[in-house]
């Protein structure tokens, strides 16, 4: 799906940043509008991004890895009913809690997480310990995590996980 915008711009073009000729808008986009024209090519962004995903036979149950999902930035891959899925650290309502999420082979509607790089140390059992680990590694892999969210947005996010 591709959104259209129309709105004045200077007559001077420019190259952007891919190489192609652009128009300085006159005015201002509202942050509202700036997100919209970044989403509307979203199939592209989701592209991209899963060109950079772990293949399914390089997940390993039971370790760590820097995703990108709908709730969380780092999950532990684990079988949920015969699924491959990642419990995460998820934060709603100021409650923090483990919650699964399932891989994207799932498919619509289940599958949210795009599995993108292994997390060296191990993660721990016990639950109230894993989900302190996992916050704490969602803190130490913030960048790679806004990273993905930019590929998916189309601009740079300055990310942070919700403490």
């Amino acid at each position: 799906m591709q959104a259209v915008f129309v709105f004045r711009t200077s007559d001077q073009p420019f190259r952007n940043s891919r190489g192609r000729v652009a128009f300085r808008p006159l005015c201002n986009l509202s942050r509202s509008a700036a997100t919209f024209i970044a989403v509307a090519n979203m199939d592209e962004r989701y592209r991209l991004l899963l060109s950079r995903r772990l293949l399914r036979d390089q997940i390993q149950l039971g370790r760590a890895y820097v995703i990108h999902a709908r709730n969380g930035g780092v999950g532990v891959a684990v079988d949920e009913d015969g699924e491959l899925g990642y419990r995460l650290h998820r934060v709603k309502f100021g409650q923090h809690y483990l919650f699964v999420e399932y891989d994207w082979d799932q498919g619509e509607p289940f599958g949210t997480v795009i599995p993108l790089a292994l997390i060296a140390d191990p993660p721990p059992v016990e639950e109230d310990a894993l989900l302190a680990w996992l916050r704490q590694q969602e803190l130490a892999h913030q960048t790679e995590i806004a990273e993905a969210w930019s590929i998916v947005l189309g601009r740079k996010l300055d990310w942070t996980p919700e403490s």
